[in-house]
């Protein structure tokens, strides 16, 4: 799972009256790119703000945790958790 999903999750637990389809033309995705996520890719920088807007999350920890399970190196990655911890919210 990426964070990216677990943020859509969560996002669209707030909004259950929409299908797949329709919560993907809300956030300006096709219904496969959020398939992709559940299989751990994630999204867009805009699309994560969206996200952290609507929920009430520290944008600057998500696109940090985002960053960190993309790392090809593990240094990299733990890095970018370090950052992420720096911020408010629930992830990371």
């Amino acid at each position: 799972m990426s964070v990216t999903w677990t943020l859509y999750e969560r996002w669209k637990a707030l909004r259950p009256e929409l299908s797949l389809t329709a919560a993907a033309k809300e956030l300006g995705v096709s219904h496969t790119a959020i398939a992709f996520w559940r299989e751990g890719r994630n999204t867009s920088a805009a699309v994560l703000e969206r996200l952290c807007n609507d929920l009430g999350e520290d944008f600057a920890r998500v696109i940090a945790v985002a960053w960190a399970e993309g790392a090809r190196d593990e240094k990299d990655r733990k890095a970018l958790l370090r950052l992420a911890r720096r911020f408010r919210g629930t992830l990371a």
